[in-house]
């Protein structure tokens, strides 16, 4: 009798299945890293559009000679509208998903930067003195599980206004 060399049928089989075993157990932990990265890239790309956001308002606001957050006064879709020494305005506006700083020589539009965010928000500007303005968005939504939530309070305060005696006094001391 001679002895063939080879594989069974049923040896083959159980080979297969356990590879079908272990793809399937790559494949759903392949999707679970998938899923934290994608998840973890929204996250950063929030902070940064959050620190541009708050790097951007503290700093119209520190340079801004007035500002306006009554929205009857404003233009609609405006939350905020900052006046500038130099005669130009700031506004930052609500859209569906983000908030839009607009910079403005009279009507005339001279600038405009968006800030989006991953889902609908709802800006509110409030001014608890009149120095101090701040901004707060709020949006979470529990049907978005894999967007994270945003939380986001930015208080900053329009320059300190000298009374104009002090400032003449002092202008005629320098000269």
């Amino acid at each position: 009798m001679k002895r063939r060399s080879g594989i069974s049928l049923v040896e083959l089989v159980v080979v297969m299945s356990g590879c079908a075993v272990l793809l399937s157990l790559s494949a759903a932990l392949l999707q679970r890293v998938m899923q934290a990265q994608v998840r973890s890239r929204a996250d950063a790309d929030l902070q940064r559009t959050l620190l541009r956001l708050d790097q951007s308002v503290r700093n119209d606001v520190h340079t801004a000679s007035a500002a306006e957050t009554d929205p009857a006064k404003l233009m609609a879709g405006a939350v905020l509208r900052l006046e500038l020494p130099d005669s130009t305005a700031i506004e930052y506006r609500r859209q569906e998903a983000g908030l839009q700083r607009v910079q403005l020589s009279g009507q005339e539009i001279k600038s405009r930067e968006t800030f989006s965010f991953p889902r609908e928000i709802e800006p509110a500007v409030t001014r608890p003195h009149q120095r101090l303005i701040v901004l707060s968005i709020e949006a979470d939504d529990e049907l978005f599980v894999d967007i994270p939530p945003v939380y986001v309070r930015i208080e900053a305060a329009l320059p300190y206004e000298r009374p104009r005696a002090v400032r003449n006094s002092q202008e005629q001391h320098d000269d």
